[in-house]
C-alpha cells in the first residue's frame, strides 16, 4: 500500500466512526476505490472530503451498511409508487420487486428507481438491470460523487454547521440524523490535518 492510500486508511479509521469494525480487505479496497474517485470526480478541499464522508458515516455507520435496512420487514413497500423526475419523466418504483431492487444503496444510499437509471446512465452503467453495482467498491463512490456532484453538494466550501444542514437537505431531503451527521463531520475535520499534514 503506497504512502498516499497509508494516509487516507488512517484518515477513515481515525475519522469515520465504525469503519474500524469494517473488514481490512474490505477497507483497503475502499480505500482504493474512494482515490480514484476522488479524483476523477474532483472531491479536492478538506472541507469537500469532510462533508461527503459525514454523510456517508450518517448513511452507512462508516460503511458497514451498504444496502437499506428494512426496519418493519414490508419489502420496502414505503417506497412503492415514490419516484423521480428525470429528464421530463416520473420514474417511479411500480411494484415491490423495484422496491426492493432499488432501495437505498451505496455511499449515500442511492435510492429509487429513477435515480438509478439516471445516475447510472450517467457513468454509463445499467444499474437498472444491476442495481448491486451501487454497493460494488468498484462502482460505488463513483455513483455516490456523481450524485454529489450533479446536486451541487461539492460546491459547498462552509464548515459550520449550517453548511452540514444544507448538504443533509441536498443529500437526505429533509435532516434526519443531523447531530450525527454534525458531530462526525467536526470528527472528518479534527481527523484530516493530524492524518495529512
Amino acid at each position: 500500500m503506497d504512502d498516499e492510500n497509508t494516509k487516507m486508511l488512517k484518515f477513515l479509521t481515525e475519522g469515520l466512526l465504525g469503519f474500524k469494525n469494517v473488514d481490512t480487505n474490505l477497507k483497503e479496497l475502499y480505500v482504493k476505490h474512494f482515490l480514484i474517485a476522488m479524483k476523477e470526480y474532483n472531491l479536492k478541499s478538506k472541507v469537500q472530503i469532510c462533508h461527503f464522508l459525514a454523510q456517508v458515516y450518517a448513511e452507512t455507520s462508516g460503511l458497514q451498511r451498504l444496502k437499506e435496512i428494512d426496519k418493519n420487514n414490508e419489502g420496502y413497500a414505503y417506497l412503492l409508487g415514490k419516484g423521480v423526475e428525470i429528464e421530463g419523466v416520473m420514474i417511479k418504483n411500480e411494484t415491490l420487486d423495484d422496491c426492493k431492487n432499488y432501495c437505498g444503496k451505496g455511499p449515500i444510499q442511492l435510492t429509487h428507481k429513477g435515480n438509478y437509471f439516471f445516475y447510472g446512465k450517467m457513468i454509463n452503467l445499467d444499474l437498472l438491470k444491476n442495481p448491486d453495482l451501487a454497493r460494488e467498491p468498484e462502482y460505488m463512490f463513483k455513483i455516490a460523487l456523481t450524485y454529489w456532484n450533479y446536486k451541487g453538494c461539492n460546491k459547498e466550501e462552509g464548515s459550520d454547521d449550517d453548511s452540514v444542514r444544507r448538504i443533509t437537505l441536498i443529500i437526505q431531503g429533509g435532516s434526519s440524523q443531523i447531530e450525527k451527521r454534525i458531530t462526525a463531520f467536526r470528527n472528518m475535520f479534527n481527523a484530516y490535518d493530524k492524518c495529512f499534514n
